[in-house]
């Protein structure tokens, strides 16, 4: 399918009457591409859902879902959608650029006393485009303000940047790495007692910035200097934490300028979130367990509105279920003030005017221990991994298997899958992967059982390619019974085969584990029931997460075998390019594979896929800078 023209969109509406069966409600959608008053699209059935999900063109569109009862009643919802090309755009950067800086005399006295240049993005630019052709902006950092950089006597040599090129459509972004050569062929940083005086007195600007919930020291967070003191508000400089934490702005003219200091991090948007943090959130809006740290209370406020409310659950749901990559109105970090103190321990602390960056003015000595916290947005758990050489494990291994019974069918059967547990659980919610083959399966409809499936519980984003991610939640723990059904699946059968070959679930959108009301982490697997006993989905191969997880240097692939095999791990982007492919022979038992990050040469979120004796089994990765 060409992706400049139309993409894959999940419409689904469900209709009930008190009066009249759902199998006998007469619906209807009516779609008006463009949403200029005119319905393109008109389509008709019968039964309890309307389901218009599939392929349309790009742009903004307006769907009209009608039911209509045996009494003639009828009921009609219109809802607007947009479907935009979400590939990233492609960046070229020019291999290396020399600079001379320019002479400047800072104190009028008639004497050149330093050197500065402002570059541009553009100057570093070789030709970088969108996809489709969509307009891009260029700049030096993920914040597509910061489109310039200020460079002077103490940027002198080799300095490496990043071109970020963003779509001005879908925000979507990529980066190339280059270098800049600093030169000072006029001689304007000419040492003390030279022909133009002695140089100025410097100082430095100093901080450390570590997480909120357990102080461990944040590596590669962005901390931008901006000169407040310009009109423009010049970038002057910009640095990563090492892996201390600490950062430094140092050789700096006392010149009593008004700087001010901004950390940021927005390059690990799934790290530590999943609907663990949906059932906290849900618990402090109903009152039930309110949140009284205010790092959680900003943690929870996804949507940046101020305020904790469905529409927060309702992003971070749609990010779990890969729906959507990024939050609407704000970055996956945001970093306060250490030193600050809150007023308040409620949700009247999104009211606060907390310091998220700090101010120097005016700048005549050395300032230290600027100091931030960093606070992982969605995560009110408190499980986001900050230092990238740590692991995370699951409590006390703890394990649900869900359960699907063994059968065969054949082409063009309609085929019910209902879907057990294997013992009575306590849960507040789960959330998986279910892959099938499509090849053989055409989906249909996900049927509610005990556990109240509903669309919002959905992600069909990737449906077309057999994969249906699902997160649920309760407000409390939730028993669930060996003869309960949690939901069933249909699909249409486009050949014969058997249920255990066409189905497996997995981490490939959205991590498979299920949580207690204490947020505690149970691993949860597919088994199938047979004659003979229950057989696990890929028992003979068992795949870990990578750690750790996410990464920038390197990380660690572990799985099980339980024979020896000639072994496939294949690394791919969210567009299924394959970036990274390994073949050898596996032994049986434990085996790793280390992955450094100059091998894969790209950042964000990545799936990788180990094939062996037969079984396939994926998860996801996050590589960071």
């Amino acid at each position: 399918m060409d992706s400049c023209t139309n993409g894959f969109i999940s419409l689904i509406a469900t209709g009930t009457d008190d009066c009249t069966p759902g199998a006998e409600l007469a619906w209807e959608y009516l779609i008006d591409y463009g949403n200029n008053g005119v319905f393109d699209v008109v389509v008709s059935g019968v039964g309890p859902t309307i389901n218009a999900s599939g392929r349309h063109p790009l742009g903004k569109h307006r769907i009209k879902y009608v039911f209509e009862d045996r009494c003639g009643n009828k009921t009609a919802v219109e809802r607007l959608f947009t479907i935009l090309n979400c590939k990233a755009p492609t960046p070229y950067c020019i291999n290396g650029v020399a600079i001379d800086l320019m002479p400047i005399d800072r104190n009028r006295d008639g004497r050149v006393d330093w050197g500065m240049i402002e570059v541009w993005a553009s100057d570093v630019d070789q030709g970088s485009y969108g996809a489709c052709n969509n307009p891009i902006v260029l700049s030096f950092f993920q914040d597509t303000n910061i489109r310039s950089r200020i460079f002077d006597c103490n940027s002198l040599g080799q300095r490496t940047v990043e071109l970020w090129v963003t779509d001005r459509l879908t925000g979507q972004q990529a980066f190339c790495r280059t270098f800049i050569e600093v030169q000072d062929n006029q001689k304007a940083c000419l040492d003390t007692n030279t022909v133009n005086g002695p140089k100025d007195p410097t100082g430095s600007i100093n901080g450390l910035i570590s997480n909120n919930a357990d102080n461990d020291k944040m590596k590669d967070v962005e901390v931008v200097l901006i000169n407040d003191g310009t009109p423009s508000k010049l970038i002057m400089s910009a640095i990563s934490t090492n892996t201390d934490g600490k950062y430094a702005f140092a050789d700096m003219p006392l010149n009593n300028g008004n700087y001010s200091i901004h950390p940021a991090r927005n390059n690990d948007i799934h790290n530590g979130v999943s609907t663990a943090d949906i059932v906290k959130i849900q618990r402090h809006i109903l009152g039930i367990e309110n949140l009284t740290s205010p790092f959680k209370i900003i943690a929870a406020d996804v949507n940046n509105s101020a305020a904790i409310t469905a529409q927060d659950i309702t992003e971070l749901r749609r990010l779990i279920l890969g729906i959507t990559d990024k939050f609407t109105n704000n970055e996956s970090w945001k970093f306060v003030d250490a030193k600050y103190t809150f007023i308040n321990s409620d949700d009247k602390v999104l009211k606060e005017p907390y310091p998220t960056t700090f101010s120097v003015n005016p700048f005549n000595k050395d300032i230290n221990d600027v100091d931030f916290k960093g606070i992982k947005i969605g995560d009110v758990t408190g499980n986001a991994t900050v230092n990238l050489n740590s692991t995370v494990s699951r409590n006390g291994n703890m394990e649900i298997m869900m359960l699907a019974d063994e059968r065969a069918y054949e082409k063009g059967e309609d085929i019910s899958i209902p879907i057990f547990i294997d013992r009575k659980h306590k849960i507040a919610g789960y959330q998986f992967t279910i892959q099938f083959n499509q090849e053989k399966l055409e989906f249909a409809d996900v049927i509610s059982g005990v556990s109240n499936i509903t669309p919002e519980n959905l992600g069909l984003i990737k449906v077309n390619d057999g994969y249906i991610s699902f997160s649920w939640n309760s407000n409390k723990d939730f028993d669930i019974l060996e003869s309960d059904v949690l939901f069933t699946l249909k699909f249409k059968a486009l050949s014969s085969g058997q249920i255990s070959t066409t189905l497996q679930l997995n981490s490939f959108i959205t991590s498979a584990m299920a949580f207690n009301s204490n947020a505690e982490e149970m691993d949860i697997k597919l088994g199938f029931r047979t004659d003979n006993g229950i057989v696990e989905s890929n028992s003979g191969l068992i795949l870990y997460q990578n750690q750790p997880n996410p990464f920038s240097d390197l990380t660690v692939i572990g799985f099980e075998l339980s024979q020896s095999a000639p072994t496939t791990v294949t690394i791919y982007d969210l567009n299924s390019k394959v970036i990274y492919k390994s073949e050898f022979k596996a032994v049986k038992g434990y085996n790793s594979i280390e992955i450094s990050n100059a091998q894969l040469g790209v950042t964000g979120v990545l799936f990788y896929q180990v094939d062996a004796a037969g079984y396939t089994a994926t998860k996801r990765m996050v590589v960071i800078k």
